[in-house]
């Protein structure tokens, strides 16, 4: 999937502001929900050819957020790898070399917590298949308690991010705990 292909179905997904104000939602809190599902295009910028790079170049994703994913204002290069963003605290990273998506212990750099996918492009398919579930579950919590469906979503998630050796990251993502 490429940058544009992402923002888009990302933006397609934010939840009904009706929905949000049903489950008691301020309207505060609808603006900074719908809020996180837009990347809005800087002008100007020539396309990277790797797709997550494409993203954080062109786009600003400050208020970005899916699940417990956000990306950095500026790719960082480090140590053989580019700093693209943050799962809950601790970094995310891409290979230089391989292109795979891994996130590390925040305080322990060499300590790779968890294989995120194959690149960046099946990175942010998988994403978007996890958002799918995500934003269902913010406006009907009865479905955030299947765990079936859960395990499933990340189970999809894996598929496309390239195969069970991603799965315990995609299960931490979606809340599946078995």
């Amino acid at each position: 999937m490429d940058a544009q292909i992402f923002a888009d179905e990302l933006r397609q997904l934010a939840p009904p502001a009706e929905k949000l104000a049903e489950k008691g939602i301020s309207s505060e809190g609808i603006e900074r929900e719908q809020k996180s599902y837009l990347c809005v295009e800087k002008k100007g910028l020539e396309r990277q050819d790797d797709p997550i790079l494409d993203l954080i170049t062109r786009y600003d994703l400050s208020s970005v957020e899916i699940g417990m994913v956000r990306f950095v204002d500026e790719a960082v290069q480090q140590d053989g790898s580019i700093y693209i963003g943050e799962f809950e605290v601790d970094p995310i990273l891409m290979d230089i070399t391989s292109k795979e998506i891994y996130v590390v212990d925040r305080d322990a750099h060499n300590h790779i917590m968890s294989w995120c996918a194959r690149n960046g492009d099946s990175f942010l398919d998988a994403l978007i298949i996890a958002e799918r579930r995500l934003s269902r579950c913010g406006i009907d919590y009865a479905l955030s308690n299947d765990q079936v469906a859960a395990c499933e979503i990340a189970s999809d998630c894996a598929k496309v991010a390239g195969g069970t050796k991603y799965l315990n990251f995609y299960k931490t993502l979606v809340a599946c705990f078995s």
